[in-house]
């Protein structure tokens, strides 16, 4: 059944008037191309909404089932309507759930009349987020904020769910908390399908989907991948670094149609499958150094340039007279990796230092080598910074080297 919505009301209609006499005066092909950003705008909106920090858990990782109904909640996914075939869906969740994908009545529907109390969601502005600094030596902990007070329910009646309060405009470097999108009967299907595209070399031999459920699997694959690709752009922009590990590990499961980093079996389906592309399973080490520019050993004084060193270790590089086979991928591009650099700090958030690509074009390259250079922070004390690497393509691929470093007054007196 349709879920119901609420009325648009005049500022709505307004806007939507506004937006139409605009694209009216556009040429069609600026018309064509204005849809399809403002589409991709509304997405990414929707996206950013439940997948934006926690600021009481700032550091807690992201799960997939949040990533997937992230986007499984995206507007493009409206192509869909409001159609499913029950029976399919209920026996693939069924088995999701015995393959522990999720827990079981995770995905329950809300009730038809609870779903006009709910507001309709707003997209958030994804304007980036401010250039994080390196943190302090001796943070405060910020104060929890305090539980609203809980409202008496009245004796004499039912009380109906509290629709959602409004929400104040906040300012660009505050951070509301995620939310999660109300899990109709649309929602669940398109989460559903998400996981199947997931879990289908699993399950394809206990779950056969209908014709309809098949080819609307099909159209969730393809806007899926689209928007894991356009999302990280995104999240590197709102330099938002659980959001960042999550999409990462989401578009490696999602593209190679595989359920988890961790499960054996998944990890030789991806040995199986990179054999045939005649490349190994990458085996790769990280090492982490950094020294002072200035002082050029490990002494870092404040506010001085230090420089961070990355060696990425490839122990599956083939000898230099292995037969090296052609790339698949444009550009004779053979592997794609990640590395993340974050502050780590005791209840803050460790935002995206800095995103660097590690592209490997060469299959016999044993190390990798790349130097960062940064500003130390102002005052004196220890500091770690947290080197994560990941990626896109291959699953059952992250690590993360932690580097230590003190930043040390500088006691010369100056000459005059």
């Amino acid at each position: 059944m349709p879920k119901k919505t609420k009325a648009p009301t005049a500022a709505d209609l307004k806007r939507e008037e506004e937006q139409k006499k605009y694209l009216a005066m556009m040429p069609p092909e600026l018309q064509k191309q204005a849809k399809a950003v403002s589409a991709a705008m509304a997405d990414m909106g929707a996206v950013c909404k439940v997948l934006m920090p926690n600021p009481k858990k700032v550091n807690e990782p992201i799960t997939t089932l949040r990533t997937m109904t992230a986007f499984a909640s995206a507007p493009s996914l409206d192509s869909l309507g409001e159609h499913f075939t029950a029976e399919t869906l209920d026996a693939l969740e069924e088995k999701l759930v015995a393959a522990g994908a999720f827990e079981k009545d995770t995905l329950l529907p809300v009730e038809e009349e609870e779903e006009e109390e709910v507001d309709k969601l707003e997209i958030p502005s994804i304007t980036p987020s401010p250039v994080p600094s390196l943190p302090s030596p001796s943070p405060s902990p910020s104060p929890s904020p305090s539980p609203d007070d809980a409202t008496p329910e009245p004796t004499t009646k039912v009380v109906p769910k509290p629709s959602k309060p409004k929400e104040a405009p906040y300012a660009a470097t505050e951070i509301p908390e995620p939310e999660m999108p109300v899990m109709t009967p649309a929602l669940r299907r398109n989460v559903l399908l998400m996981y199947w595209i997931m879990y289908s070399a699993k399950l394809s031999d206990s779950v056969k989907l209908d014709p309809k459920t098949t080819v609307q699997a099909k159209i969730v694959q393809s806007i899926g991948t689209k928007l894991l690709m356009q999302s990280q752009q995104i999240m590197q922009q709102q330099k938002w670094m659980q959001a960042m590990l999550a999409i990462c590990s989401a578009s490696a499961l999602f593209s190679n149609e595989l359920w988890s980093h961790e499960d054996p079996e998944c990890i030789e389906k991806m040995k199986i499958e990179l054999d045939k592309t005649g490349t190994p399973m990458p085996v790769l080490r990280l090492e982490v150094d950094g020294k002072g520019v200035d002082s050029r050993n490990e002494t870092v004084l404040p506010g001085k340039q230090f420089q961070l060193d990355i060696a990425l270790h490839r122990d599956h590089a083939l000898a230099e007279d292995a037969e090296i086979p052609e790339p698949l991928a444009p550009g004779g591009i053979y592997e794609a990796f990640m590395l993340l650099l974050q502050s780590v700090e005791e209840g803050k958030e460790g935002a995206v230092l800095a995103a660097v690509p590690a592209i490997v074009k060469d299959l016999t390259q044993k190390t990798m080598n790349f130097h960062l250079p940064f500003t130390a922070p102002p005052k004196a004390g220890k500091y770690t910074l947290r080197v994560h690497l990941t990626t896109t393509s291959i699953v059952g691929i992250y690590s993360y080297k932690d580097f230590e470093f003190e930043v040390i007054e500088d006691d010369v007196p100056t000459l005059e």
